[in-house]
Order: structure tokens, then C-alpha cells, then sequence
């Protein structure tokens, strides 16, 4: 089963707010991609999840699974 971890990176003087989604794949070895955090979208997180599926698993969907502990971020699995 593939836990992709998305969180939410605070804008900064030259880039605005961002998500970064990722997936520890072994030690050491970690997939990650980053997006603009989507305002308009109804859950910004999944926009970051789906980018992160779309890149290593084509054709899987980026399911919500629940928040993380720290409430910066949300936790996605793949189906399909």
C-alpha cells in the first residue's frame, strides 16, 4: 500500500503558498513533487496528491485517507 503525504508550505518573499506531496519509498529514498496551492480548489492537498499519482503511477487516483497529526497536511492512498 502506497501512503502519499501531503503538507502545506508556507508562502515566502519570492514564492507563494505551495504543497508538497510525498511517498518514502526506502531509506533514503523519497518521491516528492511540489505545487502551488490551489485557492480555488475544494481540497488543495489532493491537487498535490494527484500530481505526485499522476507523475509515478499513471491512471491511479489519489484517495483522501485522513489528517495528519500535526494538521499541516493530509494523508492519500491510490486506488484504481
Amino acid at each position: 500500500m502506497i501512503a502519499i503525504h501531503t503538507k502545506y508550505l508556507n508562502p515566502t518573499n519570492t514564492r507563494g503558498a505551495r504543497v508538497k506531496a510525498s511517498v518514502y519509498r526506502s531509506r533514503g529514498v523519497i518521491w516528492s513533487v511540489t505545487v502551488g496551492y490551489d485557492h480555488a480548489a475544494d481540497d488543495p492537498f489532493s491537487v498535490g496528491a494527484q500530481a505526485l499519482a499522476d507523475k509515478h503511477w499513471p491512471g491511479k487516483v489519489a484517495r483522501y485517507v485522513g489528517a495528519t497529526l500535526d494538521g499541516n497536511g493530509n494523508v492519500f492512498t491510490l486506488e484504481g
